[in-house]
């Protein structure tokens, strides 16, 4: 069997190719196609060694109606709900606070604010209310602590600076 070129939709050359491979490349019954022997390009359809390749696939036995019954409609959850419906409005996360304090006064303490902030979201949207209102005032005492850390840290090399002018 012959090897053909063909032309995609803005008439590009590609090529050549083995006729099994027309169909992952894209080339369908109108393709233009030619082989060495081709007075001119033709549709793929009209050369008789390629009409193999697009016959229809023979229909063979076709399955049964499926059957029709009333089946129980179940109420689909709806998005982003989280059984928050029931719940009294989320706890604060702290966030703003937590971020700010890892920046600006102590890295560790506000890395542990971050990740306590973010819990309270988490918890709240698993439902877990009482472990959103923990993980708030978690985070809120670790921004606590991350910003008395940094103020102590700050005065005491403030000091020791200015001893040492002195």
């Amino acid at each position: 069997m012959n090897d053909y070129f063909y032309l995609d939709s803005q008439n590009r050359q590609h090529g050549p190719i083995s006729p099994d491979k027309f169909a992952e490349n894209g080339v369908s019954p109108q393709t233009l196609v030619w082989c060495n022997g081709m007075k001119d390009w033709m549709p793929a359809e009209s050369v008789p060694e390629l009409q193999e390749f697009f016959k229809p696939f023979a229909a063979g036995p076709q399955p049964p109606q499926p059957p029709h019954y009333n089946a129980p409609q179940h109420e689909a959850p709806q998005p982003n709900s989280y059984n928050s419906q029931h719940l009294p409005p989320c706890p604060d996360t702290h966030m703003v606070a937590a971020v700010l304090v890892t920046i600006c006064c102590c890295l560790p303490f506000g890395i542990v604010a971050i990740v306590k902030a973010n819990q309270v979201t988490t918890f709240y949207y698993q439902g877990l209310y009482d472990q959103a209102v923990i993980a708030s005032a978690d985070a809120d005492k670790w921004v606590k602590l991350a910003l008395l850390f940094g103020v102590i840290s700050f005065c005491t090399y403030g000091g020791l600076t200015l001893l040492s002018v002195l």
